[in-house]
């Protein structure tokens, strides 16, 4: 719903007894029941704190004195919220500085679904961060493709850098690798659907695997088993849609897919060696994330995605699933409260900063159900999520 008031610009979505609302100056969601929906709707479009007390009185039948310490409490925390804002931008900034001359000589030219695109490192370690989520569509600089886009990655003077084609050159804080990697991925949307990251609706943190009924987007910090559990549901036939990265449209809400190799930590290899014998703990390597040497449990090894899943059409979303793996518990699916819910979704995710995407991100949130699933027993894990599509 829109609402244009003098004051504020917010959004709101009813839920049976709630409502989701969006602040659109500080691009903050939070969740309210009533009569705290009514107060904070009376100061959004201006109201005293003295005429909010005192319609709270005549609407809910409260003492006066009741209904100015409720109303003074709602309007303090909004106060609070409107004080702070979500941290849901770029880092970037532009830079006239220019690459060294030897800066970008390491070249990955790869092509998906027609669509060829050129990475330019400036590193070894640079090439060894990105150039396993593409070697599977290397290609021979002479095969002819529809298009052809340039990304260029390096590092130089502790910051890190990101051009496509011709555009400005885009630089990052050191400090801030996961970024820096999430700018990557973005632009790589951007090189193969058309869309910079502004023209999304939203990216979320998650993985998704798709059917012909729709997609399952699986949700969990790092090392939680998200990845892995999308890797075993691709070795059943699902479409792979994303591993870490997964960008929803606005105008229609569908699920994007960003076709690149799914990331395996060390822990993750166990459950997933019978489908996938090549992963071999032997043979992997260390590499680098940004500076620091990862461990154990970082990435390690890269899986190539299956044929089915080197295709760029959408697909409208099913489910959204929190996924948490416990050796102790074979295999628990329990739908959840989206409300309840909805902070936990909202810490995975990038929410274009515009009164539509935040309507329709909304909207397109409280109409999916939500699950919490945790598992040990891979069996279990598959056959439970089949029933699901």
């Amino acid at each position: 719903m829109q609402v244009n008031c003098p004051k504020m610009d917010y959004r709101f979505y009813p839920i049976e007894e709630d409502y989701a609302v969006w602040l659109g100056e500080v691009h903050r969601f939070l969740i309210l029941k009533e009569p705290a929906f009514f107060v904070f709707e009376c100061y959004a479009v201006g109201h005293s704190k003295n005429t909010i007390a005192e319609r709270c009185t005549a609407k809910y039948n409260l003492p006066e004195s009741e209904a100015n310490r409720f109303s003074q409490e709602i309007i303090n925390e909004v106060e609070k919220l409107m004080a702070t804002s979500d941290n849901n931008s770029s880092l970037a900034t532009y830079t006239e500085a220019e690459p060294p001359g030897n800066a970008l000589t390491r070249i990955q030219n790869c092509a998906v679904n027609g669509k060829r695109f050129n990475l330019l490192y400036g590193d070894e370690q640079i090439e060894k961060t990105f150039s396993p989520l593409f070697s599977q569509f290397e290609i021979h600089r002479h095969e002819k493709n529809v298009t052809v886009a340039t990304l260029a990655i390096f590092k130089n003077e502790q910051k890190y850098y990101l051009r496509m084609n011709d555009g400005k050159l885009l630089c990052y804080p050191e400090d801030d690798f996961k970024q820096f990697h999430g700018e990557v991925y973005a632009a790589f949307l951007e090189l193969i659907h058309g869309r910079h990251l502004q023209q999304w609706m939203g990216v979320f943190h998650a993985s998704a695997v798709a059917s012909e009924q729709g997609a399952l987007i699986f949700v969990a910090d790092s090392g939680s088993g998200k990845s892995t559990t999308a890797a075993l549901m691709m070795a059943h036939g699902y479409r792979l849609l994303a591993d870490d990265f997964l960008p929803l449209a606005t105008d229609s809400p569908e699920v994007y897919p960003l076709p690149v190799a799914i990331s395996v930590k060390t822990n993750a290899i166990p459950p997933l060696k019978k489908w996938f014998p090549d992963l071999d703990p032997e043979d992997l390597e260390d590499i680098k994330n940004g500076d620091e040497e990862l461990h154990s449990d970082d990435y390690v090894s890269f899986l190539p995605i299956s044929e089915n899943s080197i295709n760029l059409s959408p697909v409208p979303a099913r489910a959204i699933l929190f996924v948490r793996y416990d050796p102790d518990v074979p295999f628990s699916l329990i739908r959840e409260s989206n409300v309840i819910m909805m902070n936990s979704f909202l810490k995975q995710s990038w929410i274009a900063q515009n009164p539509i995407a935040a309507s329709r991100f909304l909207e397109w949130y409280f109409s999916l159900p939500v699950y919490s699933l945790v598992y040990s027993d891979t069996a279990l894990l598959v056959n439970g999520l089949k029933n699901l599509f």
